[in-house]
């Protein structure tokens, strides 16, 4: 028995020995490139709605396949009516094209570029296509892929551009210039430097570069030119100690930066990547375009970034500001707006000095728990932001001036009532271009007009004025039928909302009036009259009882010059209104009376003799520079037991005595 198992023990050492004379395998390619580990990349053809696409995981260095997945045809995908997938000309059946406001045809847009487009002819917008490989005879990636090529080469050879994934190779590279990637992780323990002649961008590939412990003159000794980017989006930088140092230039375009960098003599330019410690200009350049910086910044000129803390920009150019955004916890570096809002502050001050911010721009996104008021004639643009008021019955814009809301962003901007209470409660003149009122309804008021051109308006209006509602555009969350004009209509999509599909509201009539004719017959019919210019009348005007009428002085004047005794300018026995639109309110009705003075009312003159109600909202109203009695801006005449004043603005003056004179 124990003969037998020496025997057994003998014949396996012997096979043993056998094998470990066999050579390891090592793989090749076509070309004869050996690669004796392989680096993977999946590359990914989509499939169509006609083709099969596929998944392939293939070796960066030798080109090997490892795996091929199939990837199952899809469904249709329609951009403007069409399947976007080269070859097919199925059309979508429920597409609706956009009509241009200003094109009153119903042409499709042709292709504008019909060569290497994959859409069907006569498609609308931007032509889609398939992006060549830009560097297919040495790209080891598909015909047809996206993105930069990646070249067949195993080593970096310190001619061309190539794949490094070692120490040795990283450092020929570095010196010898040119564009490498990494092939994977690479750690280094002695300086590496760039000469200053040479020129060289690291592509860090998703990889990860660092040192092995602490490099006394900087790991990386910047004389030349190094540009360092990461086109996968996950790659990093660490050293120990420091990482970078020299007398060159060094630009980041990606990448994750785990140290502090400081510049020592090196110009340094970033337009991209995350820092999570100081970078500091060190009284050298230092430029920022763009990144995302979690640790201060220092001497630097910036114009552009994410930054975790406010960032000191006085070396930046003038036109240059910051904001924080709320929703990313960084603030914002970018070219000032005029007239920008970066907070709610801001847009409560903006609103508070209108006259100087006739145009105010939204630069950030607002959620508030006050109520916005708007007094004066405003536009708000919410540039591609939003705004919520929420926490409270009454917090939402009071409009009580001229309120233009618009989107100038192609990013839509929205408003609503998180509480779902009105969210807009309108007593002047609002507009809406573009802006989507997506929770809590429009609240009117009687006279005050609602214009809606353009965007979506969730849930309706409310209050009242509804015959001041036009809609010349727009999508709605409900049925709108009851405010359309005629030749209007409108259709409900699939989607659950009505789109006006055809006609635009009747023009109002045009009631701007400059002359004594025009005066006088306005004021004898029921309606809404504007001045166009000052007008002198001849003779007396007459409002009768049964007309409801309403004067926009409009900053003009309107003039009476008269002799006669015991006479009235402009004697009301309906429901007059006066008011006055202008800025300055320098609307003024002048009676100008000329004539022989007098001391007795029987041979009293008055600019408004009312007998009806009337109602004074604007406005300058007076009679001439007499000294005499029974000379009044307004006679009241309560003999007829129903003559009503309401003074709700404007200015009464009498050069005598009283302004109003009650009998």
């Amino acid at each position: 028995m124990e003969n037998g198992f020496k025997r057994f023990l003998s014949l396996a050492l012997a096979f043993l020995m056998v094998l470990s004379n066999v050579p390891v395998q090592a793989f090749a390619t076509d070309s004869g490139i050996v690669c004796e580990e392989h680096s993977f990349v999946n590359i990914v053809t989509d499939a169509t709605c006609s083709a099969e696409g596929s998944d392939v995981m293939q070796c960066i260095h030798c080109g090997h396949v490892e795996s091929t997945e199939v990837l199952p045809v899809v469904d249709h995908e329609f951009v403007d009516g069409v399947c976007r997938f080269k070859g097919c000309d199925e059309v979508d059946p429920n597409y609706v094209a956009p009509q241009n406001e200003d094109d009153t045809s119903n042409e499709e847009a042709p292709c504008t570029l019909t060569e290497g487009c994959i859409l069907g002819e006569g498609h609308e917008g931007e032509c889609f296509v398939e992006a060549p490989c830009q560097k297919d005879e040495t790209c080891i990636l598909m015909d047809g892929h996206e993105g930069e090529c990646v070249p067949d080469m195993a080593l970096y050879e310190g001619e061309a551009d190539g794949v490094i994934d070692t120490e040795a190779e990283l450092v020929a590279a570095l010196a010898a210039g040119g564009k490498v990637w990494l092939g994977g992780d690479v750690e280094f323990s002695n300086a590496i430097v760039i000469p200053a002649e040479a020129d060289v961008e690291i592509d860090l590939n998703g990889c990860n570069l660092s040192t092995t412990g602490e490099i006394d003159g900087g790991a990386i000794q910047v004389n030349g030119s190094l540009t360092i980017s990461d086109q996968m989006g996950n790659g990093s930088v660490g050293s120990a100690g420091t990482m970078f140092s020299g007398q060159g230039s060094l630009t980041i375009r990606g990448g994750l930066f785990w140290n502090k960098i400081v510049s020592s003599g090196f110009r340094l330019m970033i337009s991209g990547g995350t820092f999570n410690e100081t970078v500091d200009g060190g009284g050298y350049t230092l430029d920022i375009t763009g990144g995302t910086f979690d640790n201060s910044v220092n001497n630097a000129s910036i114009t552009g970034g994410r930054f975790k803390w406010e960032p000191d920009l006085q070396d930046s150019p003038d036109q240059y500001s910051s904001y924080f955004d709320s929703a990313s916890g960084y603030y914002i570096v970018d070219v000032s707006v005029k007239n920008g809002v970066y907070s709610e502050q801001d847009l409560f001050n903006a609103l508070n000095d209108w006259e100087s911010n006739p145009v105010i721009t939204l630069c950030t996104d607002i959620r508030t728990s006050s109520i916005i008021e708007v007094t004066g004639n405003v536009t708000i643009d919410m540039n591609g932001h939003n705004l919520d008021f929420y926490n409270g019955q009454n917090n939402c814009f009071k409009n009580r001036g001229s309120l233009i809301l618009k989107n100038s962003s192609d990013t839509k901007s929205q408003i609503c009532n998180s509480m779902g209470w009105p969210c807009i409660e309108n007593e002047g003149s609002l507009e809406i271009h573009d802006v989507e009122i997506t929770k809590g309804a429009i609240q009117n008021t009687d006279s005050c007009s609602i214009d809606v051109h353009s965007g979506f308006i969730a849930d309706g209006f409310t209050g009242s004025g509804f015959d001041k509602i036009n809609l010349h555009g727009g999508v709605f969350g409900f049925d709108p039928s009851e405010y359309l004009r005629e030749g209007q209509a409108c259709t409900r999509g699939e989607d659950g909302n009505y789109y006006l599909t055809e006609g635009e509201p009747e023009e109002p009539e045009d009631t701007t009036i400059d002359t004594e004719e025009e005066l006088q017959a306005a004021l004898a019919a029921d309606g809404e009259v504007e001045l166009g210019g000052n007008i002198t009348i001849t003779s007396a005007v007459t409002i009768p009882a049964d007309i409801s009428v309403t004067l926009d002085l409009a900053g003009f004047e309107v003039i009476y010059n008269s002799t006669t005794q015991n006479e009235a300018m402009i004697t009301n026995k309906g429901d007059l209104t006066i008011e006055d639109s202008s800025d300055d309110g320098s609307g003024v009705i002048n009676y100008n009376y000329t004539g022989e003075a007098d001391s007795t009312y029987g041979k009293g003159n008055y600019t408004i003799s009312n007998a009806g109600k009337l109602t004074v909202k604007g406005g300058k109203i007076t009679i001439a520079d007499l000294r005499q009695h029974a000379k009044y801006p307004i006679d009241n005449n309560s003999t007829t037991g129903d003559a009503v004043l309401i003074i709700d603005g404007g200015h009464l003056y009498n050069y005598n005595t009283s302004a109003i004179r009650l009998f």
